[in-house]
């Protein structure tokens, strides 16, 4: 027994022994849930990346690699993938409640809109990085880049139209600045639920979205990014694409050794 002001005054403590043991059986049970688990997150997390990877073209994937370092530990693919699924999550919720009975307000979208939302999201989640870090190369990075996005969306690659690519260059260039727009608005609370742990709390009186309102929703996330997580879709989205230019796996690897824990969503 150590030699403490307690000790020495007459009391002291002992640390109960706990029998953590399992049984075989329970032991077992555990183990197919878990497996169960991540077997089937695995399954999710693929047919994400197959999903993303139908508005990703080749030729457009391969030109944003070549402006911008994905591998970016900070400001990379990690980032844009996190954004991509805070924004899906939100659209979501945003889609469920315009459809609801007990909804007396005109919904923001339809059912059929979903997917399309989804896409110019996507696009504003991959393109917002390149901007953000030639500010400090550049001194009007919107004029340098606002034409060549446009060029490699509307003409070059044919994604998407020209009304919805200004859009698109408002999320990317104006961000959490950005004019209320039911998409925009979807954009300005994944960017500041992302870039909260970085340097400012959330306030939830500047949130637009349900979702972004929502204390457990946004920790959950703020844990995510402070964390650096990498969603496992991504990792499946690289394989896709055929590249190793968006993840680190060595880094990954060591940041989830170091966290004891991963995304697997």
């Amino acid at each position: 027994m150590s030699d403490n002001l307690f000790t020495r005054m007459g009391w002291s403590l002992k640390k109960p022994l706990i029998d953590n043991q399992k049984g075989d059986t329970t032991k077992e049970v555990v183990d197919e849930g878990l497996e169960f688990r991540l077997s089937t997150n695995d399954k999710l997390s693929l047919n994400t990346a197959k999903m993303y990877s139908t508005a990703m073209t080749k030729d457009f994937f391969d030109t944003l690699i070549s402006e911008y370092n994905y591998k970016d530990i900070i400001f990379g693919s990690r980032k844009v993938a996190r954004l991509c699924d805070l924004c899906r999550s939100i659209l979501d919720i945003e889609m469920q409640e315009g459809l609801s009975e007990f909804n007396d307000k005109e919904p923001n979208f339809k059912k059929s809109d979903h997917n399309d939302v989804l896409r110019l999201l996507f696009y504003m989640c991959w393109l917002f990085p390149i901007p953000l870090r030639k500010h400090t190369q550049m001194k009007d990075v919107r004029s340098a880049y606002s034409e060549k996005f446009k060029q490699w969306l509307v003409f070059d690659y044919e994604l998407v139209k020209e009304l919805e690519v200004e859009l698109i260059l408002e999320g990317v260039f104006k961000g959490i600045n950005s004019p209320d727009n039911p998409i925009l608005d979807i954009f300005h609370d994944a960017l500041r639920i992302e870039d909260s742990y970085s340097s400012h709390k959330i306030d939830h009186n500047l949130m637009k979205t349900t979702l972004g309102k929502n204390s457990v929703f946004t920790s959950h996330s703020r844990l995510r990014a402070d964390k650096n997580v990498t969603p496992t879709w991504i990792v499946y989205f690289a394989e896709i694409m055929g590249s190793d230019e968006l993840i680190d796996i060595k880094k990954k690897k060591e940041d989830e050794d170091y966290f004891d824990t991963d995304s697997i969503s």
